[in-house]
């Protein structure tokens, strides 16, 4: 293992392993001899699956030959034997190094042992992780060695092989103090005095620029011997090849990066909390940035300390290499913390110790140990889960925002494809969809940009849900995150069996969750899933965030995936699907009917959660009971404008005909909600009707309502007997129903355009709800939004503006809100603060998620273009619109707004346009128009700015 891998049989004829794989599994077992390996341990390092462990053994083994030292044991397999070159070679340094040798002996020994080395230790793998530590202990012991035989050369008087041995061991190690020490007495001896003091103060600049530091006080005392002329020649003590205690730290070289990508304010809370906390440790999920963020913050810090020292504790194989890894990373030989401590102390240090979670026990306590014995040392700790010492400050380090996740997509794009850009407003919604879709995780985001060289970002974005196995690797990277799939692994793997087996359950939930779901899914008391929670938000695979009065826990889609393969793998998946259905159906029966029929219904967060459960029961083909659980999903969520506009669930006929009675009565007024959010009248008036036959109470109430306002639409001359019924079962006790009702009455009028007329019934009914505090319970603002509309067609823009703040506030109005301040801001030619209030709408749009109401914004959007002077544009908008509106009133601001781009255009643009927006798509479209607001926007604030700056 001393150089490229030789395997030699007992009869000394060599073996050929013509793969790298094979070269490789042996070279791992080799570093690991007399050791059992489990199969596991191996696909993981290696990258391999565990059938490719086994096939790879297989292949070796018959290379070796009948008898060899591979065999089985246990769980794995192990290398036993103790003819490896590197053990040999271990011994006999010892046994050189230890004892009462003479001279001669030692040298002998050690000049056989180094006769051992045909180039570097595991020369084809050193880079992999799993090498790195074994290689890097070899190379110290090759050094320690190399050290000894110089101090036995110098005794005997052989000066220039001593300085051959000491010049060819600092062109490897440079910042190593003894053999500059060694080379120095060599030179001195020969007669070379000026070369030795030169060599002296060309390593001390080379400390100086490099690392910052100056050489060891021994090594100064023995320039000032040499260049007095008191050097006693004939004196070499013989050493150890540790180091002496208090010799000054040379730590590793590295270079501040220069990262961006929004680090800038995070780097620099993390580097404020450093001067209050001596400990800081960065946590997070693998891929997520903890390392690109520690470098930031040393850069950040660098010039406030005398150096910064970066150990990477990948290489650290066990929790016993831990210390030897980080003495190693100081240029130091010390053996105890303490020892760490006092070469640290000597000056304010910042010591970075990266990749911390797979030893985190020996890292913490000495961490702990060498901050109990160096004031002036500071620690900033990346780890996947905190280090839990006394102090610590921990900071979780967050996915990525989506202006900076685009930003770091484009960058490492452009390295595979000459030019790349986000050329249009296609691609960047494009490049949005991917970094959203990999929760903002920059590992992520990189590989995914790899594919850039030979796929469209259409296509990356269909693979999205295969990331774990898709994407490339990068050879580059440590073999931990050389995929995501390896990626995950990693964090998998150094979990317990518990929090193992909670992961692969909760990876079924299709959002966020409390603990009791959890313990429901995985079928352990509530006490222990709290435990196996906390370890895995610990551990940064599961987020946890409070919402109410509850802890509510979440996965990242990366994260779930993984789990959800685990679980497939175990073969639990089918299992913890119908565990996942069943609790959410159980908690559905369990909610009084009455309580799901109120108006004022609470929010509840669970929709995605219930859709699945839906999903799973329509898989079973329980109809009937489908269509109970459909109808209670659907007025559970009715707050948050739950919808099925693809019908899976509600609106079937199947599902009604399996219903009979008061759930069949439910089930189709669910169906006729459903329809009347998507704006399909005539699907809502047919429900309604089925509805009507058996109807009565509370539900007969929401069916008659629904009926008035389909046939608000479809036959006017229906609606008031329709409504004057609902009212009646309705009683004048309940409010609420009562003012929908009257409010449904004022559709057929503005249906007719009698626009003055609506105003004024509208204006009544909204100063009642206002007054009767139900606009604050209210699903929407009722009369609000509609009266809002209608202001703006009538250009009545202060009663409009005053309306506008007020919607603002209230739960379903900050939409109508914020497109009321634009179309008035508009007219009053304040472009950027129209614009602003447009791109408000839309935010708020996109996070309430009600269906149609994207459309009154993009409405909206060609309003105020028009009144700018812009009719192309908002031409183009209207055209581009890919479906119907939410109510009436959005009808006749749309009516409106379409009206006036035809007088000021020539219909042979509109019809250029229309064909513009066919071929690109409404998606494009309204992409397009976002960018152009947010520059509209941003070229208002530079104008601001520089008229401040004229006036100051």
């Amino acid at each position: 293992m001393l150089g490229h891998i030789s395997v030699v049989r007992d009869d000394g004829t060599p073996v050929t392993l013509p793969s790298a794989s094979q070269r490789r599994l042996l070279s791992f077992l080799a570093s690991r001899a007399n050791t059992i390996t489990s199969i596991g341990t191996l696909g993981l390092h290696l990258g391999l699956t565990d059938g490719a462990v086994r096939t790879a053994v297989a292949r070796v083994r018959r290379r070796l030959g009948p008898g060899s030292c591979l065999v089985t044991e246990g769980p794995g397999y192990v290398l036993r034997t103790d003819r490896i070159d590197h053990l040999q070679f271990a011994a006999a340094v010892s046994a050189a190094l230890t004892g009462d040798a003479t001279d001669a002996q030692v040298r002998a020994s050690l000049e056989r042992a180094l006769a051992m080395w045909r180039g570097a230790a595991y020369a084809e793998f050193a880079h992999e992780q799993w090498a790195t530590a074994e290689a890097a202990r070899l190379d110290e012991m090759h050094a320690g060695a190399t050290e000894a035989l110089v101090d036995v050369l110098l005794r005997q008087g052989e000066h220039e092989t001593a300085l051959e041995h000491a010049t060819t061991l600092i062109e490897r190690q440079p910042y190593r103090d003894r053999p500059r020490g060694q080379r120095m007495r060599a030179l001195a001896a020969t007669g070379r005095v000026t070369e030795a003091l030169r060599s002296f103060q060309e390593y001390r600049a080379l400390l100086l620029d490099e690392v910052g530091t100056v050489p060891s006080s021994p090594l100064v005392e023995l320039e000032q011997l040499i260049s007095a002329g008191d050097l006693p020649l004939g004196d070499v003590r013989s050493s150890s090849p540790r180091a002496q205690p208090g010799t000054p730290v040379a730590p590793t070289p590295w270079v501040p990066p220069n990262l961006g990508f929004g680090l800038d304010e995070l780097s620099e809370q993390v580097a404020s909390e450093l001067t209050d906390h001596r400990l800081v440790t960065l946590t997070g999920v693998g891929g997520i940035g903890k390392t690109r963020l520690a470098l930031t913050v040393a850069a950040r810090v660098a010039p406030d300390v005398d150096r910064v020292a970066l150990v990477d504790l990948r290489s650290a194989s066990s929790p016993e290499t831990v210390l030897s890894v980080v003495a190693r990373a100081l240029g130091t030989e010390a053996t105890g913390a303490d020892e760490i401590a006092q070469l640290v102390d000597r000056r304010s240090t910042l010591l970075v110790v990266d990749n911390c979670e797979h030893v985190v026990e020996s890292a913490a306590r000495l961490v702990g140990e060498i901050l109990a014995g160096a004031a002036s040392t500071r620690v900033l700790a990346t780890s996947r889960a905190p280090l839990f010492v006394a102090g610590e400050r921990v900071r979780i380090v967050r996915p990525m925002s989506r202006g900076d996740a685009a930003a770091l997509f484009v960058d490492r794009a452009s390295q595979w494809r000459d030019g790349f850009a986000a050329g249009d407003a296609t691609d960047q919604q494009g490049i949005d969809e991917i970094c959203v879709r990999l929760d903002g995780i920059p590992l992520a985001i990189e590989l995914a940009a790899a594919c850039v060289a030979h796929m469209t970002l259409t296509e990356i974005a269909a693979q999205l849900d295969d990331r774990l196995t898709f994407f490339p690797g990068d050879p580059t990277r440590s073999q931990q995150q050389r995929t995501l799939r390896a990626t995950m692994d990693w964090s998998y793997e150094l979990l317990g069996k518990d929090a193992r087996s909670l992961l692969r359950a909760v990876s079924v939930f299709a959002t966020s969750f409390e603990a009791a779901a959890a313990a429901a899914v995985w079928g352990r008391p509530l006490a222990r899933t709290l435990a196996g929670m906390g370890a895995l938000v610990r551990a940064s695979l599961v987020l946890a965030h409070t919402h109410g009065d509850s802890t509510r826990y979440e996965l990242l889609e990366t994260v779930r995936l993984h789990a959800e393969a685990k679980a497939s793998d175990a073969g639990e998946i089918e299992r913890l699907r119908d565990a996942h259905a069943d609790h959410y159906a159980a908690m559905l029966d369990a909610i009084d009917p009455v309580e799901l029929l109120s108006v004022s219904a609470r929010s509840r967060p669970d929709i995605a959660n219930h859709d699945r459960m839906l999903e799973r029961i329509d898989a079973r083909g329980d109809l009937g009971r489908l269509g109970e659980l459909a109808w209670r999903t659907a007025m559970v969520h009715r707050v948050d404008c739950w919808s099925d506009a693809a019908g899976r669930y509600l609106g079937r006929d199947d599902v009604a005909a399996a219903l009979a009675g008061q759930e069949r009565s439910s089930y189709l007024a669910a169906s006729l909600e459903n329809a009347n959010v998507l704006g399909r009248w005539a699907e809502q008036l047919r429900v309604a009707e089925l509805g009507l036959e058996t109807a009565t109470g509370p539900v007969r109430v929401m069916l008659l309502r629904g009926a008035a306002s389909a046939c608000s639409v479809l036959a006017p001359e229906r609606v008031d007997a329709l409504v004057d019924e609902a009212i009646a079962l309705a009683g004048s006790e309940d409010t609420g129903v009562v003012l929908e009702l009257r409010r449904t009455k004022v559709d057929g009028v503005l249906l007719a355009g009698e626009l003055e007329a609506a105003a004024a019934e509208l204006r009544a009914l909204w100063a009642e709800v206002v007054a009767t505090g139900f606009h604050q319970r209210s699903v929407r603002p009722l009369a609000g939004i509609d009266l809002l509309w209608v202001d703006l067609i009538l250009h009545l823009d202060a009663e409009a503006t005053a309306l506008a703040e007020v919607l603002i506030d209230l739960p379903g109005g900050a939409v109508a809100g914020h497109c009321g301040r634009a179309v008035v801001a508009a007219r009053r030619g304040r472009a950027a603060e129209s614009a602003r209030h447009v791109l408000l709408a839309a935010e708020v749009a996109s996070a309430e998620g009600v269906p149609l109401v994207d459309n009154d914004v993009t409405v909206v959007a060609a309003l105020r273009a028009v009144e700018l002077g812009e009719p192309e544009r908002a031409c183009g908008l209207l055209v581009s619109l890919p479906g119907g509106l939410r109510s009436l009133g959005s009808h006749q601001l749309y009516r409106h707004t379409r009206d006036l781009v035809r007088q000021r255009l020539d219909p042979d643009v509109v019809v250029g346009l229309r064909a513009t927006a066919r071929r690109d798509g409404a998606s494009a479209v309204t992409a397009a128009e976002l960018v152009r607001l947010r520059a509209d926007a941003a070229e208002g604030r530079a104008t601001s700015e520089a008229r401040g700056d004229a006036a100051r």
